[in-house]
């Protein structure tokens, strides 16, 4: 508090934010400890806070009376009222059996057809479930500590949508661009010492990754780690399924290419062949501030401009270009790391003797990794390929580790 306060008499706003944030959530946890001593039962405590369409709904585990977990959704456009809203959250979280239902589900709001409700979890749990709306106690405690989660919720993911916004207006000016880039695409290449040459592209709306428009490329080409040859096949057949109109693959608003002049030209030069014209373009590049200096800072390039973009350091056009960038390298790593995982698989499970391609098929499907084939247990392999070929299999897992019977059953 002392710090946040001294913040704001420096007019350092942004530094002032952070530490009240800091403050609300270490007295959150405070009054999570003080009010969840209240019973041992194991409840589920719904949270709810919404302003217009907008709405946050949070998840109070409270397991042996103490609150163990929380989770939250956020819903950008939602008309339904409040209790169908509730009821929705509810069938999707324990339809599927995948969530453990409570001795009790405590909601904010009385829902159509409570009993129903009530009815359908406790038939779905095989066990007594109670469902309540209370209006004191300890229990009205637990479900206003969840509306105020939501709340808290809700506001932090409406300053980090400002906030990307703002970052996104810098970016305009600071590139010249016709329009806001409210969505942003970057593009990584990698691979390990010129093999398993992978492209990734990922996707920024509104400043935050959107899953959805995440791509990842094994390059085709034989490219011997050709930076160049693997970014022009990647963007290739990225922007041709754009342009031809396919569903899901429209263009961004911006397009980032990770490195230098040279990467923006490759992309200039697919866009030029493909007949592309409004898309905005421009590279992000990691290089020394001056020939003998040891400091790296980000420069970025855009098409028919010699020098560098100027770009104030840690200015908000360039957190969030940094910001996508650094993304592109973390998701193009694991496509990289994903390929080499199963290239060694494949290979591992090449060196089992007698086993083709459709029982390597057979094997993967049953037992879900060479790992699991390794561990099984010579029945368990026979049931897939027969007991002669499933004691080559175990011999060449375990060489010399035993005598195998001749009873698979026995193994």
């Amino acid at each position: 508090e002392v710090e946040m306060k001294a913040a704001a008499r420096a007019l350092d706003f942004e530094r002032a934010a952070r530490l009240r944030d800091q403050v609300t959530a270490i007295r959150r946890v405070q009054e999570t400890q003080r009010v969840a001593e209240v019973s041992d039962k194991d409840r589920d405590v719904y949270g709810l806070y919404r302003e217009g369409e907008s709405a946050v709904v949070t998840l109070l585990l409270v397991r042996d009376g103490f609150v163990r977990d929380t989770q939250t959704t956020t819903f950008g456009q939602v008309e339904l009222p409040d209790d169908e809203l509730i009821a929705q959250v509810i069938q999707s979280r324990y339809a599927s059996g995948a969530a453990t239902i409570p001795d009790e589900v405590v909601i904010p709001v009385e829902l159509e057809g409570m009993e129903g409700v009530r009815e359908w979890l406790t038939e779905t749990r095989g066990k007594a479930v109670h469902l309540v709306v209370p209006q004191r106690g300890s229990k009205s405690h637990l479900l206003a500590l969840a509306s105020e989660n939501a709340q808290h919720a809700f506001r932090e993911k409406r300053v980090a949508v400002e906030q990307a916004r703002g970052q996104a207006e810098a970016l305009q000016k600071a590139l010249g661009l016709a329009e806001v880039p409210s969505t942003i695409e970057c593009v990584d290449i990698s691979h390990h010492a010129g093999d398993d040459t992978v492209g990734a592209i990922v996707c920024m709306r509104d400043g935050a990754p959107w899953k959805k428009g995440y791509r990842g490329y094994h390059v085709r080409t034989e490219t011997a780690g050709d930076d160049y040859k693997a970014m022009y096949e990647v963007l290739s057949r990225r922007f041709k399924r754009a342009k031809n109109g396919e569903a899901n693959w429209e263009l961004p608003d911006l397009f980032v290419v990770d490195g230098g002049r040279g990467q923006l030209n490759i992309a200039v030069t697919v866009l030029k062949e493909l007949d592309i014209k409004d898309l905005a373009v421009c590279s992000l590049a990691k290089e020394r501030e001056n020939v003998l200096g040891d400091k790296v800072v980000d420069r970025v390039y855009q098409p028919g401009r010699k020098n560098p973009v100027t770009i104030r350091e840690n200015g908000p056009a360039l957190v969030i270009l940094a910001r996508a960038r650094d993304e592109a390298h973390r998701f193009a790593n694991k496509v990289r790391e994903d390929l080499h995982a199963r290239k060694r698989l494949r290979s591992e499970l090449d060196q089992l003797p007698g086993i083709g391609t459709k029982l390597r098929v057979a094997l993967l499907k049953r037992f879900g990794s060479v790992a699991q084939v390794a561990e099984a247990r010579l029945t368990d392999l026979a049931s897939v390929v027969g007991l002669q070929r499933a004691r080559g299999i175990y011999e060449h897992f375990h060489p010399g580790v035993c005598q195998l019977p001749e009873n698979p059953d026995e193994g």
